[in-house]
């Protein structure tokens, strides 16, 4: 990957580019869509007048190719109070995936707005591993819904949006996968569905399948709260850098984090 962005920084372009934090932003990108970071830079500078390639117009520029064209402030209905739900949103995201997962690397966080959502936490392809265990899942439970409980402890009430709709829709998905596919379910045992013909017998299990998966969710909701309330001050602090900043990188979360998780480890040995 990083003969791609050597081969576009043969066009003029800035000396303080970071090639390094570069490459990581490009992970799980293709050759075609590495090949077109170049054109798209170079057609942007040229719009605007600029005579060389920057650092922010190459990220930029990434980040349209893998996740479409920011929108403008004038799309989104009072942008203010939608940018600050969303900081806290994404810092309970990032938070609790940075401390339950800490083998995924985080590549940014961001909630500059573009045609797929509001904001979003994006992640090293190069990182994902295609098996997982019970506490793998149910951490990523957790993940999936501190974005609304985190907003619910800023916001209270106002915080309960339909934002966090695909949020659930993936957690409620994992959970059932968990029950009623991986085996991973203490009264359930060691079953898979897909391996019952009978209509009848699916229809009976389906209905144990369903208890258990409300109790698999309200387990992760009440985790997710205890982790969110843990790591409060974490959260807070992501979320006000990502208003001051719009994105901050994996490396500049992990400072924050670990700054913030060390102050509350020196508190409680006072």
């Amino acid at each position: 990957r990083r003969f791609f962005i050597e081969e576009i920084l043969k066009m003029p372009h800035d000396d303080n580019i970071d090639v390094e934090r570069v490459v990581r932003y490009i992970s799980g990108m293709g050759g075609d869509a590495l090949k077109r970071i170049g054109q798209e830079a170079a057609l942007f500078a040229a719009r605007k007048g600029f005579k060389s390639i920057s650092e922010e117009m190459l990220l930029e520029q990434i980040n349209v190719i893998k996740y479409g064209a920011k929108l403008e402030n004038k799309q989104i209905r009072d942008i203010e109070m939608s940018m600050a739900k969303t900081a806290y949103h994404e810092a309970g995201h990032a938070v609790l995936s940075y401390v339950l997962t800490p083998s995924i690397k985080i590549e940014q966080v961001t909630v500059a707005p573009r045609s797929d959502a509001l904001g979003f936490v994006s992640y090293h392809h190069d990182d994902y591993i295609d098996a997982i265990s019970k506490k793998e899942l149910f951490a990523n439970m957790c993940i999936l819904l501190a974005g609304r409980i985190a907003k619910m402890e800023r916001f209270g009430q106002a915080g309960m949006e339909s934002g966090a709709m695909n949020d659930l829709e993936v957690a409620t998905m994992q959970a059932y996968a968990a029950i009623a596919l991986f085996d991973m379910d203490e009264e359930l045992g060691y079953i898979n569905v897909n391996g019952i013909e009978s209509e009848y017998d699916k229809e009976l299990l389906s209905t144990k399948i369903e208890e258990r998966l409300l109790v698999w969710m309200k387990a992760a909701q009440t985790q997710t709260e205890k982790e969110v309330k843990r790591l409060w001050p974490a959260i807070e602090a992501v979320a006000l850098a990502l208003l001051q900043k719009e994105m901050i990188d994996g490396i500049e979360l992990k400072n924050i984090i670990e700054a913030k998780l060390t102050d509350e480890i020196k508190k409680r040995e006072k």
